[in-house]
């Protein structure tokens, strides 16, 4: 172990949780406390904060790559379409196929300083 309190793994692993599976920092304090491991919402929020400057490369060129793609479809609706009819289908795919799409846009919902780089 180094010097420091909380090691790389548990930083990833909070941002991953918050981030990736949108569970809210109260949440994963609750978590936490289930196992009997002391980690405040406040203290997740630094962590997180301080690694956002290391992996802001990563981020840049993950939204690169994102812009680069000629659709991007995101739909996290649970809605069954039970019944499509063929005109319906030809008209979609059609419509699709001759749709010119955006870059892809970000927004954050907690605002976060522009990481200077340090190259």
């Amino acid at each position: 172990m180094g010097p420091e309190k909380y090691d790389a793994t548990a930083t990833s692993m909070v941002g991953l949780l918050k981030y990736g599976a949108g569970l809210p920092f109260n949440r994963i304090e609750t978590l936490q406390a289930g196992m009997g491991i002391p980690l405040p919402a406040a203290t997740q929020w630094d962590l997180v904060r301080k690694a956002a400057p290391v992996l802001a490369p990563v981020h840049a060129e993950l939204l690169h790559q994102a812009a680069q793609a000629p659709v991007l479809y995101n739909d996290d609706t649970t809605m069954k379409v039970l019944q499509l009819t063929r005109a319906q289908r030809a008209a979609a795919l059609a419509d699709d196929a001759h749709t010119e799409y955006s870059p892809l846009t970000y927004s954050f919902k907690e605002p976060m300083k522009r990481p200077v780089r340090p190259y």
